[in-house]
Formats: C-alpha cells, sequence, structure tokens
C-alpha cells in the first residue's frame, strides 16, 4: 500500500481530530428507531467518513483506504456513494478546517509580532534587511499533514483565506497601519502554508495544486493593489513622516517578494 500518512504522529492536528471524534461518538442504537428511518453510521462507517479528511493518493488510492480501514472495496464505494456519509465528510472536513485554521492564525499573530519588530527597526536597517518570511510551518508537528489533506478540506481553507485577506484589505483602505502589518504577515503565513506542497504531491492532486494558484493568484492581485495604493497616497501627501517613509519602503520590498 502506498501509504505516506503517519499514524504515529499524535500532534498532527488530523489525527488529534479523528482521535477524538472516535472517543466520543455515540454509535447510534436500531432500538427505539422507528422502522424504515435512517439511523446514522455505524462505528466503522464513521470512521471512514473521517478518514476521508486525507485524499485516498495517501492510502495509495480508494483499493488502499480499504484495506487500512480493513473493509471491503465494495463496502467502501458503496459508502462513499450515499448521501449521508457525504454529508458527514463534508461536515468533518468544514469543522477540521476551522480547527485547523484556528491553529494557523494563533502561528500568524506570532509573524505578526515579527513584523511589528521588523518596522520598528531604524529605516537604514529596515532597508539592508528583507521582511520576515514567516513562521515556520514545516517544522511544525501539528501541521505535519498539511499537503495529505483532501480537495474539500485544502477548498475550506482556500476559502478563508481569500476571506481574510479582503477583509484586511478593506481595513487597509481605510489606512489602518496595524491592517498593513496583518496582511503582509498573513501573505507570508499563506505563502509558508503551500509551500508545504512539494511538486510531487501538487502532481499527484491537481485540485490542490488548483487550489494553490487560486489563492496565491488572489493574494498577489490585492497585494499589488494594496501596495500600489498605499505608496500613491503617500506621494500625495503634503508632509511625509518618518512612519510614512518605512511604510512605504515595507510595501516596496514586498512587491519585490511576492509580486
Amino acid at each position: 500500500m502506498k501509504q505516506k500518512m503517519k499514524t504515529d504522529q499524535p500532534d498532527d492536528l488530523g489525527l488529534q481530530f479523528i482521535s477524538h471524534r472516535m472517543r466520543t461518538y455515540d454509535v447510534p442504537q436500531r432500538k427505539g428507531t422507528p422502522k424504515g428511518e435512517a439511523i446514522g453510521l455505524s462505528q466503522k462507517k464513521y470512521e471512514a467518513s473521517l478518514y476521508t479528511l486525507y485524499n485516498p493518493f495517501v492510502y495509495g488510492g480508494l483499493q488502499g483506504m480499504a484495506k487500512f480501514l480493513e473493509i471491503s472495496y465494495g463496502l467502501l464505494k458503496k459508502w462513499r456513494s450515499e448521501k449521508i456519509f457525504k454529508e458527514t465528510v463534508i461536515a468533518h472536513c468544514r469543522e477540521f478546517a476551522a480547527i485547523l485554521l484556528q491553529n494557523l492564525w494563533q502561528e500568524q499573530e506570532r509573524a505578526s509580532q515579527e513584523f511589528d519588530k521588523y518596522f520598528n527597526l531604524p529605516i537604514e536597517e529596515m532597508n539592508k534587511k528583507e521582511p520576515p518570511s514567516s513562521i515556520s510551518i514545516k517544522d511544525n508537528p501539528k501541521f505535519s499533514h498539511i499537503k495529505l489533506y483532501s480537495t474539500q478540506v485544502h477548498e475550506f481553507i482556500c476559502e478563508e483565506f481569500i476571506s481574510r485577506l479582503k477583509l484586511l484589505a478593506d481595513r487597509v483602505h481605510h489606512g489602518s497601519e496595524e491592517a498593513y502589518l496583518d496582511f503582509f504577515s498573513m501573505g507570508a503565513t499563506i505563502v509558508d502554508f503551500y509551500s508545504t506542497l512539494s511538486p510531487e504531491d501538487q502532481k499527484s492532486e491537481a485540485a490542490i495544486e488548483s487550489n494553490m494558484v487560486r489563492i496565491v493568484r488572489e493574494m498577489v492581485q490585492v497585494a499589488r493593489q494594496v501596495c500600489y495604493e498605499g505608496i500613491e497616497e503617500l506621494l500625495l501627501k503634503d508632509s511625509i513622516t518618518m512612519e510614512d517613509r518605512k511604510m512605504a519602503l515595507l510595501e516596496l520590498k514586498i512587491l519585490q517578494r511576492y509580486v
């Protein structure tokens, strides 16, 4: 079986999510349920719905996934075609994406602090250094399986990235200096997030690559608009402060890096 997921990594958020849901799942009982009425998912079926958080290529395809779950390939195919199973999988993906992003935003707060430190340097030192790249997701065990999650998980993540970028861009347009730094630190975090997808994995899963291209394109478009408008606004000012000069320098460096 071509399995890339390591189940001996308890710090990984995906495995934590699955383990917690399995421990707390109350298997529905037939007793007391009217005949013909659906009773929900069995323990094994619920387990299968949870492991669908991961892309089938992790297991070497659906046959490998069935072997991993210790069920027949035919049974897995049948479950995956059922409405209740599909709805449960989508609910898992949405809930898990929210948990993963909550942890990612906590890391992004650290990136924001690094941008604050950079911005507080004397302008001569700022000019000699590059803005912070971001926090390191690659070495964080919580995110060790990022590139292995399903396309549905990545779609929810992508939607949230775009939503947050646009909200921050709106704050930037209203003249919030803090929003500028948050915007750039979030951009760095997103780039770091998608850099965990190696070329091999991107080729294995075209839909994840599509999301990566989509979010990077959106981010570059918004970053270009934010930076150009910021510099234009600065040039139109009657008087330019040191803070203005530092912000313009940061914007130019961000344009050089990402745009």
